[in-house]
């Protein structure tokens, strides 16, 4: 036993009435306890009490480079019982005092002028190989302390480890520190950009470190099955330029029962997560739950979601089970054994019959009890699919689990093999599935590959029904528990599992962000006030100072959380929106009934709105999560004409009722036209027969201005949400049609996409899908929110069914891919990921994974050709803005982005006929002539560079140079246009002021 430390023997649970050497510590006895000690099999106080010792120290990392990963191992004797978790002498109700153990690396760059503290954790090491395409996870020594941190600046650093646990406080080295030297920049091109940030010049973007601008253009995508598959995976992602990914971190089930590793036959679904089984009344030594086996569920079986259970072959292994059984009764068959057993077998059937048993049966009612066996792997296994905990041939009873470990018998130090080995799994965290993840944020790492990383499931069962006192209940009362309040229990084991989650993954450069949870509810504020503190805890405990955000299922709560000053540490915004769960299929906000499309009756665009004198309704034409915040007047003006309108207006006035409304979240609202005393439920409209005319919120009918009082005024520091609608009431006959529904703020910005009742469907042209959320909901809108905009989710479904239309599939050219991500050119700034990225953009569903067969399936280019496009423009240096430039052509779009100051656009010019609906029916029509126009432009000399947006080897095919004297650029298209075509233009030379009208050098191309 000579060279155990304390807490290896502690967490491992070696059997007492040994004695145990230190490194820094004199002999000592321990304590009896003959189960394993892990997290939730004891609440008992520590009883050794003396102060923790560190020794051990070893440096992986002496000399690295600014922004890499320095590593120390270390290990640490303490009295802790609960290793995983934190010290705290006071916790909440519900957890032991003082348990925990809290290990901390303090660092600093300048002798100790600066001090950066950042936690470590314990550590498992293991060699990990590929069988079978998995990763084969073998124990490669006992634990150890661990710390990682990424240094941000060169120089020499030094380090010393602090530990405190309920024995006392204590630092290594007691004197001096431990150094290692930062130099240089990394050889790693990404690496060396730093962290990302949000850009502090222009709120719609990320940044690097380094003041590089983040262009992002990825999927939502899960983790792979191995580290061989992930590495493969993240080169070709960085092949093609893809660079931005949302994955689960929750799928592996480190912390909490969400993706449990144990599974049972037919097991159903809770939401999107597999079901658990979960007991909170019969618990050992009071612990939260424990597993139930009972006669309608009769087995569980290991590791099935998360990913078998790596053996060794010819090896003896040892296994226990602590279980108290209820009236286990039988046979079922009479003659053969029955009762509780561990047993060995392949697939279960319902009954869970067959297997080969590795413990004896025990039947009857006990207490709680240790079974224990021995099983021997074959010439060639190194995969133990499957273990099962079985009632087998039983005919009644209740079982109860807390905890099953399977070790290599041999093996002095008893690692165990089995993820999430105690029912209690919100209380540790996963040593097998970490280390699984920490391949994948290094292969990121390696290639440039960015991950918005989703921690929690908010359906996660333990959680989920922990009380604000502490105690268990089997009510989960709509996530509200799991949406902890400041000083409970679940608040607790949330910051025990984002102190682990900065500790172990907080120095990688590759995440982007970490995502509280997936989806949740989105006008709970008790969501709102955990989601804030997990932001703010990053913000104090994460020197790295990754951005935190979360995600609603639906909506976008802008007024009620994120543009709500109480909750301002929630670095970004994120939007989930499909066809099915966002606006629908079109940017219109009408309802069938509504929509006019006769041309005689449409001021501009495709579609009116259309009124019936006899419907008399209120219907909103705007949809939620529009927030104001330009202090001064805002103006809601639009464009009316009717046909033998009439109404029985009350009050003896005349006219009509049909018009915009708008309303506050403050409960004011007003009425255009507006009346003079402010009075909405009088006639304000005029009636009868009359063409397009104008109206506006700050005057009446008849032109007249309104007193200040009735207007749409915001004072400084007071957002508001607003709300349009088209309303009409008491109308008789006729008809009344809006159009061009204007919402204007203080400094003469329209609002977009709003009021203009485009029919463009979003499931066809995917540009705009893209640009019409960007637009209306992101920084750069009067209306959106303040900080970037990422839609986390989206995918081309049907209003009907949130499912991918199969039919994208058939377009074999990507050009669904295509325009969706080039149409992220435009101003909103908007980070779009899809969803069902596998079977639409992969196109690679099912099998082992085999890099081939995804080179010859996936639709990658645009990310590629796009990325290339986007390379080296400042779109975070504050000065660009929406290019406004307008063409020849009612079918050319040009979209983009203008930088005045330094002279430099970028475009994107697009036949509005080439959608992928169009190209897989034959129906895309002819190409285009025509031209665009830039407006507003100083005088000077330009240059136009126009790009392939298809072509990989070589995109520039043609420059040109122009001269502009009278502000405005027109650019003739270099052929006519079947596709789509980019360009950027950048100012060459611009005369100095006073410098008279002259001509400029006429066009010169070059074919390039």
């Amino acid at each position: 036993m000579s060279g155990y430390s304390l807490p290896y023997v502690k967490r491992l649970g070696l059997l007492t009435g040994f004695l145990v050497v230190c490194g820094l510590c004199s002999v000592i006895w321990l304590a009896c306890a003959t189960q394993p000690a892990l997290a939730a099999q004891s609440f008992e106080r520590p009883r050794l009490q003396q102060p923790p010792a560190i020794s051990n120290v070893v440096i992986l990392s002496p000399t690295l480079a600014v922004f890499e990963r320095f590593e120390a191992h270390f290990d640490v004797a303490t009295v802790a019982t609960l290793l995983d978790l934190p010290f705290d002498p006071a916790p909440p109700s519900g957890l032991p005092a003082g348990a925990g153990v809290s290990v901390d690396v303090l660092f600093s760059p300048d002798n100790w002028g600066t001090v950066i503290t950042q936690p470590a954790f314990l550590y498992q090491p293991f060699t990990i190989t590929l069988r079978s395409n998995r990763d084969h996870l073998v124990p490669a020594g006992p634990p150890r302390w661990a710390v990682r941190f990424a240094p941000q600046r060169a120089g020499a650093w030094q380090f010393r480890i602090r530990v405190q646990d309920a024995g006392g406080v204590s630092v290594y080295p007691p004197a001096g520190a431990l150094t290692f030297t930062v130099s240089g920049q990394s050889a790693n091109p990404h690496i060396r950009r730093g962290f990302l940030r949000v850009s502090p010049t222009d709120s719609r973007y990320f940044e690097f470190q380094n003041g590089a601008p983040f262009v992002g253009v990825g999927y939502n995508g899960g983790f792979a099955s191995s580290a061989a598959e992930v590495e493969q995976r993240m080169a070709l992602y960085e092949e093609y330029g893809m660079n931005f990914f949302r994955v689960w971190l929750s799928m592996f089930g480190i912390n909490g029962s969400a993706w449990t590793s144990w599974a049972w036959p037919n097991q159903p679904m809770d939401g999107y997560v597999p079901a658990t089984n979960l007991e909170i009344f019969k618990t050992f030594n009071g612990a939260d739950v424990s597993l139930r086996l009972a006669h309608v569920m009769r087995c569980y079986f290991a590791d099935f979601w998360q990913d078998g259970i790596p053996i060794e072959p010819n090896t003896v292994y040892s296994l226990t089970a602590r279980v108290m059984l209820d009236g286990v009764t039988g046979p079922a068959t009479a003659g053969q054994p029955y009762g509780f057993v561990v047993k060995r077998g392949g697939w279960p059937d319902s009954t869970c019959s067959g297997g080969t048993r590795i413990t004896a049966p025990v039947a009857g009612t006990t207490g709680w009890i240790t079974v224990t066996g021995v099983y021997t792997s074959g010439a060639n296994e190194r995969w133990l699919d499957y273990v099962y905990l079985a009632l087998d041939n039983t005919t009644a009873g209740y079982v109860y689990i807390d905890d099953v470990r399977l070790w290599r018998a041999a093996d002095p130090y008893r690692i165990n093999l089995l993820r999430e080995p105690n029912a209690n799994s919100h209380l540790y965290f996963d040593p097998l599935n970490a280390a699984r993840v920490d391949a994948q944020f290094e292969a990121a790492q390696r290639h440039g590959v960015y991950l918005k990383v989703v921690l929690d499931e908010k359906s996660e069962w333990i959680r989920n029904r922990i009380l604000p006192g502490g105690a268990m209940t089997t009510t989960a009362n709509g996530n509200n528990y799991f949406y902890a309040a400041p000083g409970t229990k679940g608040r607790w084991l949330h910051q025990a599992w984002w102190r682990y989650v900065i500790a172990r993954w907080g120095y990688s450069t590759a995440i982007h962000s970490f995502e509280f949870i997936n989806e949740g509810d989105p006008y709970n504020g008790n969501h709102y006030g955990i989601a804030n503190d997990m932001a703010r805890y990053f913000q104090r405990h994460d020197p790295s100072g990754h951005m935190v955000s979360t995600s609603f299922w639906h909506s976008l709560p802008n007024h009620e959380f994120w543009s709500n000053a109480n909750y301002p540490d929630v670095d970004y915004v994120d939007l989930h929106a499909y066809i099915s769960t966002g606006w629908g299929n079109t940017a219109a906000f009408l309802d069938a009934g509504r929509v006019e499309t006769r041309t005689q009756h449409v001021r501009t665009g495709s579609a009116s709105a259309r009124v019936a004198g006899a419907d008399n309704s209120r219907r909103p034409i705007t949809p939620r999560g529009l927030v104001i915040r330009e202090p001064g007047e805002w103006i809601v003006r639009y464009w009316m004409k009717a046909e033998n309108f009439s109404a029985n207006c009350p009050f003896n006035t005349t006219g009509g009722m049909q018009r915009v409304r708008w309303g506050l979240s403050d409960g004011r609202e007003g009425i255009v036209p507006a009346d003079p005393e402010g009075k909405d439920f009088i006639c304000t409209s005029p009636a009868g027969t009359f063409g397009w005319t104008q109206f506006h919120s700050d005057r009446d009918r008849a032109g007249q201005i309104v007193p200040l009082q009735y207007r749409l005024v915001i004072t400084p520091g007071h957002p508001r949400e607003i709300t349009l609608w088209i309303e009409n009431s008491n109308g008789v006959t006729g008809t009344a049609w809006f159009d061009d529904v204007e919402l204007v703020s203080p400094s003469g910005r329209v609002v977009p996409v709003i009021g203009q009742f485009d029919l463009t469907p979003f499931d066809e042209d995917t540009a705009w899908y893209t640009r019409a959320y960007g637009d209306l909901h992101g920084a750069a809108s009067p209306a959106g929110v303040t900080k970037p905009l990422v839609r986390g989710e989206t995918g081309v479904d049907t209003v009907a069914e949130q499912d991918w239309q199969r039919a994208v599939n058939s377009d074999t050219q990507g050009i669904w891919l295509h325009n969706h991500v080039w149409g992220q050119i435009n101003p909103g700034g908007m980070y779009d990921l899809m969803w069902w990225a596998a079977e639409t953009i992969d196109r690679y569903t099912s099998g082992n994974f085999d890099i081939n067969q995804l080179r010859a399936r996936h639709i990658y280019t645009p990310f590629l050709t796009y990325r290339a496009f986007m390379a080296g423009i400042p779109l975070n240096n504050g000065h660009y803005r929406d290019l406004a430039a307008t063409t020849s052509h009612p079918d050319l779009r040009a979209w983009g982005q203008r930088d005045d100051v330094n002279g430099r656009m970028h475009v994107w010019v697009q036949n509005r006929n080439h959608t992928w609906k169009r190209v897989i029916s034959g129906a895309v029509g002819a190409p285009i002539s025509g031209s665009l126009v830039i407006a507003g432009l100083p005088n000077g000399v330009y240059t136009v560079t126009w790009w392939n947006p298809y072509s990989v080897s070589a995109p520039i095919f043609l420059t040109q140079t122009f001269g502009v004297a009278s502000s405005a650029l027109t650019i003739p298209l270099p052929a006519p246009l079947q596709t789509d075509v980019a360009l950027k233009v950048e100012r060459l030379f611009q005369p100095p002021a006073g410098f008279g009208p002259r001509a400029f050098l006429p066009i010169v191309m070059r074919e390039l």
